[in-house]
């Protein structure tokens, strides 16, 4: 959009004029609110480091200007640029004007701070004394009235700055109160000197009143006051406003709503009455008439807040130019009527984009193009329309970027700038096309050329080319004659005769001069840019980050820099060509790039960069990229003649650097593989290199360099002979026999063997390879594709003399290398399985070879099993285990010693599956090595227990059914059974109470000494045996699962081979048990004796400690001894926290010591007796003639 205004990117401004008080005046315009700036605000216009300045001139034609472009602007504008360029007026959004009638620096210094913060309004000078423009006549008809132009730029620019939409005058009220009536005289006067500035015009008054403080006058008094002025003065009260000094900010809206309805109102009655005289029109021969009236209500219409009308009128202006065209014209015509349609569809493409109507405004492009793209006009001056298309199609690339920023992923068309910037760089080669061809016909006729070679010479001016003062898109050059219609197809070259002769000549000179590659170069910039998700400005960064449209971008790229290179530009040329080559070849399109290699070539011979070209010639030759034989043979002749000082015959430099090309297709076909696929350490090995080379001609190689993951292996094989290029028929078979020798054939393979003796246990890989032509300091060094171990197919043995087959060498580049083969052996004795808990006792044997040993050491390790949960033990010379770290010294062997080591290993859980490794790591004077064994060693539990609960009377409960009570006594039962077929010696037991609060141990069958220790050996079981210990417990407290405590087992194998088997400790923990409370408190009276005859009273209280209702029933089974009164069989409920009390009458029959009935009360919740069977059962009766006692005995007993 850089021949547009500025003021385009904006949204437009209404017109208003302020007069009075100057002051508030700047207060005012200081607090009008201010838009933000329209996507449109600025050109989306990118630059990278290979851009260039932008090719076009300043939009200053089109406009009244009476300067003359100068010779540097003529050197980088074409003169159909020149001539092209749209006005001011037609490119920015109308603006309202602001009229100053104050001094001439305080409206300089509010225009200023409006445009730069871009206030709501447009200002202008404005004053009481100047001239006020007066609105011209308007004819009455039209008939026979024919325009010499379609737009006036003088209406355009009388519109825009001189023409106010609303004059604001400020009056001040702020010493009304006290001389209100000469106040009122002074308002009057002031309005009506207003009102005869714009008797001539329709515009808006709009009358500010100023105060101090709005809220010091009443409402009521207010409001008369503003209605007896209004009155005087003929206006309606909506053109008063107030504004208040001591809150301008919220003034200034009020002030500007009033402003905006105004200033309206104006705009579109104006509008209105410009439609009144289209009726006076004639449509089919007045065209220009209907575009120009059209345009102006469009334009008027476009003040206002919608732009709705704006595009409608502007199109219907629009297709009343095609009626201009109908019958036959002449070139200037069509310049004026293409400039016009370019401007009309610019806004309306404009105002479509700023409605979010995106579709609809590539709808109306499209029209626009299929319109015009045809109307070439005169042949000779053809590249002015392909200069022209490609200024509408980048124009509307610009709308499109600011209005329609394509996302990420976006797919690129005809809704993408980008599009729009490839179409506008195409039409301009387009264009450098048509007038190179122009030029060159014109040059073979003998007049013209001489009129060419002076202009080429000394140079032409353009200012026959400067746009006229009066009409929109007309020339000021001479009258040119008249041309076939613009539609009809003029195959002719038509004569040019006088002036116009020299003019054209003149246009045709700087039209050749102009850089076609540097506005071509622009546009394809912006096309990538466009294109690339990041829109970054750096080509290659936006490139690197694309994951999308790739080949679109590299396409452009492409594009970019052919430009570069026919610019001349090699070097920047060279640097696209380089990136774009890269992902070519990484992506096989060998086609694309063998074009791109043969630009590269040319590039580097321009430029005199050998290197850079024997690098290209090199890319060229891999198969697959340039497939002519010829082509091939030719680039491998380049190279070897550059590599050659005394036969270098391609005009190029001799090459004196080493140049690395690395290679992607198979241009060498190389392959490594091993003999073996492991090898012991210390033994020989042979690595077969095979290689075909597919160059069109024989060539020797100075070297192959072979490169380890280990450098001290790395290769090198040489020959020791020269570079040499030669054809197949001159090669001689001594040299081709030689094994060593570096000469390849085309197409025949060849295998390169090198033995050495691998060195330590490790991994040997083939990392890479690489081989040189030429010198070291001046050859080429190719670097071949990386062998991974994915090529390795099949596995085997490659004995060294077999010579692969040319058409099967499979590749394995990794040797594994095993650690020596030990000279020391390892054995170890043992007993299995191991016991959890137990020192396991190992006897390793240590038997040395014939070689001295400096240094060993035992590594101990354990396989299938937490190695941390191992621990090992070493037994001294004392006799004691010392628990040792998994490393043990051994030291220094001589010769065939035997070294002998008791070692013990601790397991503390089960494993079937434990392995324990054995690895000496010796030292002897030319090598280090490890000798390994391993044995099996599972490990199992020795011991199985069974834990069984009773009661005292020595019936099994179960520890969680709740009938173990608290306090009360039970026995506790704990069986061993051996389940290892070692036997073992059970050593001594011992019940371990966890809290003496929870439980007392009362009795239990291990026996102690005096001493208190434990006796020796209570029992030796073997495998299957079981062995019993009793406990009797009384538990102190309740809980649901109570840990009494643990019962330690001292054993050791009762067949072990050491007197000082260590003992081990084995921990069997008591189930939890539950433990309950007695639910009910019995009490029992009795009396303490009796006497026969006598009546006897006995209670039984029964209280309930639970929290639930609980059910009872009695039984008493009766006797001979007492005739029994009460209730025999019964059932009764007791609440919670109640006592039920049963009472019975018992009469002694018969003396002595006798029974009592059986009382039984049982719960059937409990299901059991809950009357303590401890409770006397007898009584001692008197005979009738003694004498009672009466004291009775209380006994309670709690369940």
């Amino acid at each position: 959009m850089d021949k547009y205004a500025d003021e385009v990117r904006y949204r437009p401004r209404p017109v208003i004029a302020l007069v009075g008080m100057p002051d508030v005046q700047a207060t005012l315009v200081s607090h009008l609110s201010t838009e933000d700036p329209s996507r449109f605000a600025s050109p989306p216009h990118h630059t990278s480091s290979s851009s260039f300045s932008s090719a076009r001139p300043p939009p200053s034609s089109g406009c009244r200007s009476s300067s003359t472009p100068s010779p540097a602007d003529v050197a980088t504008s074409s003169p159909s640029e020149s001539a092209s360029c749209t006005a001011d007026e037609l490119s920015t959004r109308p603006e309202g004007d602001v009229a100053l009638p104050v001094r001439e620096d305080t409206a300089s210094s509010l225009s200023d701070g409006c445009e730069g913060t871009r206030a709501r309004f447009q200002v202008t000078r404005f004053s009481y004394g100047g001239n006020t423009p007066r609105r011209k006549d308007k004819r009455t008809t039209y008939e026979g009235y024919t325009p010499a132009g379609m737009l006036k730029l003088s209406w355009l620019h009388r519109h825009v700055t001189s023409f106010p939409s609303v004059l604001t005058v400020f009056i001040s009220w702020e010493d009304e109160v006290e001389n209100w009536q000469n106040k009122e005289i002074e308002t009057l006067a002031f309005i009506d000197q207003a009102r005869q500035i714009i008797l001539t015009k329709n515009i808006r008054l709009l009358v500010v009143l100023v105060v101090n403080d709005i809220d010091d006058i009443k409402p009521a008094i207010r409001e008369q006051k503003v209605h007896n002025v209004a009155k005087h003065c003929n206006l309606s009260e909506r053109n008063f406003v107030f504004f208040s000094r001591k809150t301008p900010k919220d003034c200034t809206v009020n002030v500007e709503k009033h402003l905006m309805e105004l200033a309206s109102q104006y705009y579109m009655e104006e509008a209105k009455r410009l439609k009144k005289q289209k009726d006076l029109i004639s449509k089919r021969s007045q065209p220009q008439l209907l575009v120009r009236l059209y345009f102006k209500i469009g334009f008027l219409y476009e003040f206002c807040t919608g732009f709705t009308l704006a595009i409608k009128y502007y199109r219907t202006a629009y297709v009343y130019l095609r009626e201009v065209l109908r019958e036959r014209r002449t070139y200037a015509q069509l310049i004026e009527v293409k400039a016009v349609a370019d401007m009309l569809n610019f806004k309306i493409c404009k105002l479509l984009l700023t409605e979010n109507g995106i579709q609809e405004a590539c709808t109306q492009f499209q029209k626009h193009v299929n319109t015009w793209q045809d109307m070439i006009g005169t042949p000779h001056r053809e590249y002015e329309h392909w200069d022209w298309l490609s200024s509408q199609f980048e124009v509307f690339g610009d709308l499109m970027a600011c209005a329609n920023p394509a996302s990420p992923n976006a797919t690129p068309g005809v809704l993408h700038a980008g599009y729009y910037y490839q179409a506008a760089a195409s039409y301009t080669q387009e264009r450098r096309k048509q007038a190179k061809r122009i030029y060159d016909e014109m040059s073979r006729v003998q007049t013209y050329s001489k009129i060419l070679l002076e202009c080429k010479k000394n140079g032409s001016s353009t200012a026959f080319l400067q746009p006229s003062d009066v009409y929109f898109g007309q020339r000021t050059v001479r009258s040119p004659v008249e041309v076939e219609h613009p539609l009809e197809d003029v195959q002719d070259q038509l004569p040019i005769a006088g002036n116009e002769m020299a003019d054209h000549a003149r246009v045709l000179s700087l039209e050749i001069q102009y850089d076609y590659s540097q506005r071509v170069i622009r546009l394809l910039e912006q096309t990538f840019v466009q294109y690339s998700p990041s829109k970054d400005t750096d080509l290659y960064v936006a490139l690197e980050k694309s994951e999308k449209n790739t080949r679109l971008l590299l396409y452009v790229l492409s594009q970019i820099a052919d430009e570069h290179f026919r610019s001349a530009r090699h070097d920047i040329a060279q640097r696209h060509y380089k990136r774009i080559e890269s992902t070519y070849i990484a992506e096989q399109w060998y086609s694309l790039s063998c074009a791109i290699l043969n630009k590269l070539m040319e590039c580097a011979i321009q430029l005199k960069h050998t290197a850079e070209y024997v690098w290209t010639c090199v890319r060229a030759l891999e198969p697959g990229v340039t497939t002519s034989a010829t082509q091939r043979r030719k680039h491998q002749e380049m190279i070897a003649s550059v590599l050659s000082p005394l036969r270098n015959q391609s005009g190029l430099p001799t090459l004196e650097e080493n140049v690395v090309v690395q290679l992607h297709a198979p241009l060498l076909e190389i392959g490594a593989r091993f003999s073996e696929s492991t090898v012991a350490a210390g033994r020989e090995v042979t690595l077969l290199v095979r290689m075909v080379s597919h160059f069109p001609l024989a060539m020797r190689f100075s070297d192959l360099v072979i490169e380890f993951n280990d450098t001290s292996y790395n290769v090198n094989l040489s020959d020791g002979k020269p570079f040499v290029c030669l054809p197949f028929e001159e090669v001689s078979s001594e040299s081709v026999d030689d094994e060593s020798s570096m000469l390849l054939l085309p197409d025949i393979a060849k295998v390169y063997r090198k033995t050495f003796t691998c060195k330590a246990k490790g991994t040997l890989t083939v990392t890479s390879l690489l081989t040189r032509i030429g010198a070291y300091s001046a050859g080429i060094t190719l670097l071949l594709p990386t062998i991974s171990a994915d090529l390795v197919a099949e596995d085997g043995v490659l004995e060294p003399e077999t010579v692969p087959e040319t058409t099967k060498f499979v590749a394995r580049p990794t040797l594994r290398i095993l650690d020596r083969e030990p000279t020391v052996e390892l054995e170890v004795q043992h007993t299995p399985p191991a016991l959890v808990n137990e020192q396991y006792h190992l006897q390793v044997t240590i038997k040395n070879g014939p070689e001295n040993l400096l240094d060993s050491s035992l590594l101990l390790d354990v396989q299938n099993f937490p190695a941390e949960k191992v621990f090992f033990s070493e037994v001294g010379e004392s006799g004691e285990c010392t628990t040792v770290e998994k490393l043990i010294q051994v030291g220094a062997l001589k010769a065939n010693e035997v070294k002998k080591l008791d070692l013990f290993s601790r397991c503390r859980y089960i494993s079937p599956d434990r392995i324990l490794l054995f690895s000496l790591l010796y030292k002897t004077d030319a090598f280090e090595t490890r000798a390994v064994h391993s044995v099996a060693s599972p490990v199992c539990e020795p011991l199985e227990c069974e834990w069984t609960a009773f009661s005292t009377k020595f019936q099994a409960i179960a520890t969680q059914s709740g009938s173990i009570r608290c306090n009360d006594p039970f026995l506790l039962r704990l069986q061993v059974k051996c389940k290892t077929a070692s036997p073992i010696g059970l050593l001594s037991s011992e019940f371990q109470v966890d809290d003496e609060k929870r439980c007392e141990v009362i009795s239990s069958t291990v026996k102690r000494l005096d001493d208190g220790s434990f006796t020796d050996v209570l029992e030796t079981v073997h495998m299957g045996d079981t062995y019993t210990f009793w406990f009797k417990l009384k538990p102190l407290q309740v809980g649901e699962s109570l840990n009494m405590g643990v019962v330690n087992i001292r054993w050791r194998r009762a067949d072990g081979e050491l007197t000082f088997t260590p003992e081990v400790n084995s921990t069997f923990p008591v189930p939890p048990i539950l433990v309950t409370s007695s639910p009910f408190l019995v009490s029992v009276i009795t009396p303490s004796e009796g006497s026969v005859g006598c009546m006897l009273s006995l209670e039984i209280h029964i209280q309930n400690l639970s929290y639930m209702l609980e059910d009872l029933s009695v039984l008493v089974k009766e006797n001979d001894s007492f005739v029994f009164a009460g209730v025999k069989r019964a059932s009764f409920k007791v609440c919670p926290a109640e006592e039920y009390v049963l009472r019975y009458n018992l009469l002694p029959i018969s003396a002595g010591q006798v029974r009592f009935p059986k009382f039984i009360v049982k719960s059937k919740r409990y299901g059991n007796d809950i009357v303590d069977p401890k409770q006397p059962d007898s009584i001692w009766i008197r005979p009738a003639h003694q004498r009672l006692s009466s004291c009775q005995t209380v006994r309670t007993v709690g369940v």
